[in-house]
């Protein structure tokens, strides 16, 4: 894994990329939802991993809320989720997305993280409502 989150540093800036990945995480959440798919979900918290926590974490942790709804929206054990995605890499990503799953409901919510439920065009979507959002527990 090393050598690919390698080549993927090598020819982007860091915070183009940590943006790119924030991005992905996000839409991937919503995309494994629409497909009810593990894989989706997996592929948004590696996402996070290759970030590896260069930028600011609470950003991470937003996004870990959409993957961890998500995984409960589709009947997916979020345990097993994010231990499985844990385990791909050793940094501070890893650790909290492992750390995220001992979260109380309020803390690791939507509403919390300034996400909320959404229709789409093309089906069901993730919408970002930071500004109003009543808590933020990072």
């Amino acid at each position: 894994m090393a050598a690919k989150i390698n080549a993927l540093n090598s020819g982007l800036s860091l915070g183009v990329l940590i943006s790119l990945l924030f991005i992905y995480s996000e839409r991937i959440a919503a995309l494994g939802v629409r497909e009810q798919s593990y894989r989706r979900l997996l592929e948004g918290l590696v996402a996070l991993l290759i970030g590896g926590g260069r930028f600011d974490l609470r950003e991470n942790i937003r996004r870990l809320a959409l993957l961890y709804h998500a995984s409960v929206k589709i009947g997916i054990d979020p345990k097993d989720l994010f231990r499985d995605a844990a385990s791909y890499e050793r940094n501070s990503v890893a650790a909290e997305i492992v750390d995220f799953l001992d979260r109380t409901p309020e803390e690791g919510s939507l509403k919390a993280m300034g996400y909320k439920e959404g229709q789409a065009e093309d089906g069901f979507t993730y919408e970002s409502n930071l500004f109003v959002a009543r808590t933020r527990v990072w």
